[in-house]
């Protein structure tokens, strides 16, 4: 009877461990779709004209700028911020580093669809997954 009970609270405790960040999930498109500041002004983006594109290998990777063309092409900018992953026991954070500067946003959530950081200023940005302009066809 002792042995069960110790195998229900392992089970119990295993299973509420806090969800894991699937990294796949942030390789491709996003747009943003709001920012919200720890004070909890926010602002929606309903309408973007440019999105970001994220490539990730291992621990490393990138983001860029590209502006979506109607052809379902798109047109890239020459700058990319590279990012190192740095996982610790608590969280899951993207390093950046630029010529010009170096910051780190925390990955709060991460879906297939959903994507949300923050940085060190508190600054929460939700980013949803991007849907070609090509891929609104009229419903039948």
């Amino acid at each position: 009877m002792k042995n069960i009970y110790l195998i229900i609270v392992f089970v119990m405790l295993t299973s509420c461990q806090q969800n894991e960040i699937q990294l796949d999930q942030l390789q491709g498109y996003w747009e943003i779709s709001k920012a919200e500041s720890s004070e909890g002004k926010s602002k929606s983006f309903t309408v973007n004209s440019n999105i970001d594109y994220i490539v990730l290998e291992d621990s490393t990777g990138f983001r860029k700028k590209v502006k979506p063309l109607y052809s379902g092409k798109f047109q890239g900018s020459k700058d990319i911020e590279k990012f190192k992953l740095k996982e610790t026991k608590d969280k899951v954070s993207l390093i950046y580093t630029t010529l010009y500067d170096t910051w780190e946003e925390e990955i709060m959530e991460l879906t297939a669809e959903k994507f949300v950081v923050k940085n060190s200023n508190g600054v929460t940005y939700t980013y949803k997954r991007y849907k070609a302009l090509n891929e609104f066809d009229e419903e039948k």
